[in-house]
């Protein structure tokens, strides 16, 4: 990673990484047919970012985007399928590799400290992950959305402190 600070009071960077999850087993097998072994995941990810403080650091603001691109991708889908004799649904459990993957993203935060123990925040993160390559017969597509990773998020907070005495 690179960092470089244009003033006291900001700080921009790049970074760029490698990472990996060891591969294993589906621990949560209801069935001899669900208890599958995956590979590790491997994933590069790419940074770049903002730092700043303002107002005689009563105002922060942060910005990042990111890109990340993963090879045989971890993916954990708990779902159930109707059973084609009672109708009933019947739960299963998918674990496996999906050969190439993506996610792309921002995320933006403001913090303001308008009076002294009043501290008040708020973020968007916005985020844009895609499965590139699938197994035959996998549960999710190439035009699936990720698994547990919503599209935006939002986030907001206000905190007042009070100290204690003794």
């Amino acid at each position: 990673s690179l960092d470089y600070q244009v003033t006291p009071d900001l700080m921009t960077y790049v970074s760029a990484a490698e990472g990996n999850k060891s591969g294993g087993f589906n621990g949560r097998a209801g069935s001899i047919a669900e208890f599958n072994g995956f590979d590790p995941e491997k994933v590069w990810t790419y940074e770049w970012g903002v730092r700043s403080d303002w107002a005689d650091r009563r105002l922060r603001f942060n910005a990042t985007a990111f890109y990340s691109v993963y090879r045989d991708f971890q993916i954990l889908l708990n779902s159930s399928v109707t059973d084609p004799t009672t109708g009933n649904p019947v739960p299963f459990s998918f674990v496996g590799n999906m050969p190439k993957a993506a996610i792309k993203g921002a995320e933006v935060a403001l913090t303001a400290v308008p009076v002294g123990a009043l501290k008040v925040s708020a973020g968007l993160g916005i985020t844009d992950g895609q499965y590139i390559q699938v197994l035959p017969g996998a549960p999710v597509t190439t035009a699936s959305q990720f698994v547990d990773a919503p599209k935006v998020t939002v986030t907001a907070a206000i905190d007042y402190s009070i100290p204690l005495r003794d």
